[in-house]
């Protein structure tokens, strides 16, 4: 013979609660998420409902990228800045800078090597090849 032992009410309502399968709310309000990410690093209680922060960087994670993007902005802007002053040097430009860090010899008779040939040729002047006088 078995004897049924009636639940009480609250049992019931225990046992009813534990038997559904609820979706847990979502945490809604700032300061509520603050307060449930609080509790569960503190090992306090697991907070259902809390939306999982990773979908938001934080603010020392957006700092470096903002820092990354800027130095890498500096750099891109400085080559861009060199090739621009290299386009801008012409080829009269750079034979008169390297005739002006050659050293300068005067002779009588016409160079006919190297950075001399090029100074002679831009200094110009009345003369020929085969003779000083036109």
């Amino acid at each position: 013979m078995t004897i049924r032992r009636t639940l009480s009410a609250a049992a019931l309502l225990i046992r009813q609660i534990n038997s559904t399968n609820r979706k847990p709310d979502v945490v809604e309000g700032g300061f509520a998420q603050a307060v449930g990410r609080r509790l569960e690093a503190r090992h306090v209680t697991a907070v259902p409902g809390l939306p999982d922060d990773k979908s938001e960087p934080e603010w020392y994670d957006l700092a470096i990228e903002s820092h990354r993007r800027h130095e890498e902005f500096l750099t891109d802007r400085e080559a861009k800045h060199q090739a621009e002053q290299q386009a801008a040097q012409s080829t009269p430009d750079l034979i008169r800078s390297a005739l002006a860090g050659a050293t300068r010899q005067r002779s009588s008779t016409m160079p006919l090597n190297g950075t001399r040939v090029l100074h002679a040729a831009l200094a110009g002047g009345g003369g020929t090849i085969n003779s000083t006088r036109p």
